[in-house]
């Protein structure tokens, strides 16, 4: 039997399992692939068809995942341009795309839990994606400020790389602060700051919240109502 547009949409709004698994997967990837050229392509490779995948999951519509798709094309041809002349384009739109790219993510996945009616499982692994994709966006961030700084983000020498910025976003997020990789400027530590507080206050509270509401509905008044069953 097939389902109508409605079910497909509804069911695509609340499978946030896979956003996360590719979510993660993708992180994975990142940090341990090798750090050439020709590595970056397939990172935003797997970047582009990670953030798409997710706008459609949250129920951004094809057309935006669409556009979303178009636009990481574009970075992705700068990507294997670089590929083949590392030295021949600037790839500082394309980590500006990126980013935009990112907080649209965030921005329609945080919509969309946010209105979900019900607290269950899936709301809760929508929120933990939401959590991944802050520490995405500020390695995307911590990659533009050095582009536009024109030097080195970090105090420690070395060719500040992708997998870089998103270890060292990740640390932080997690407040683990190993000391390996440290903030020169000082826009980098405040988004340092910044990107700490963000990531405990998260946990500690809109996590927290939706953990201890699962199974309730949601009144208008966004206090929880009668208790349920999880789903």
């Amino acid at each position: 039997m097939r389902l109508s547009s409605r079910a497909r949409d509804a069911r695509a709004r609340t499978a946030y399992g896979i956003v996360l698994a590719t979510l993660g997967a993708a992180i994975f990837f990142d940090l341990a692939s090798p750090d050439t050229a020709w590595g970056d392509v397939v990172q935003t490779s797997l970047g582009i068809a990670t953030l798409a995948t997710s706008l459609l999951i949250a129920g951004a519509g094809r057309r935006i995942a669409l556009c979303v798709a178009a636009v990481g094309v574009l970075a992705l041809i700068v990507a294997v341009v670089r590929g083949a002349d590392p030295g021949g384009v600037s790839d500082t739109p394309a980590r500006f795309t990126v980013l935009m790219i990112t907080a649209l993510v965030m921005f329609v996945i945080g919509r969309d839990i946010v209105n979900h009616p019900r607290v269950t499982v899936r709301t809760l692994l929508g929120a933990i994606s939401f959590y991944l994709l802050i520490g995405l966006a500020f390695a995307r961030l911590y990659a533009c400020v050095a582009a536009v700084d024109h030097g080195h983000f970090f105090v420690q020498p070395g060719n500040d790389s992708p997998a870089d910025y998103l270890y060292f976003s990740f640390v932080t997020l997690t407040t683990v602060g190993f000391g390996d990789l440290s903030a020169g400027m000082r826009l980098g530590r405040a988004l340092v700051v910044a990107e700490a507080l963000l990531g405990q206050l998260y946990l500690v509270t809109i996590v927290a919240l939706f953990v201890s509401n699962i199974g309730r509905e949601r009144t208008p008044g966004g206090d929880g109502g009668g208790e349920s069953a999880p789903d």
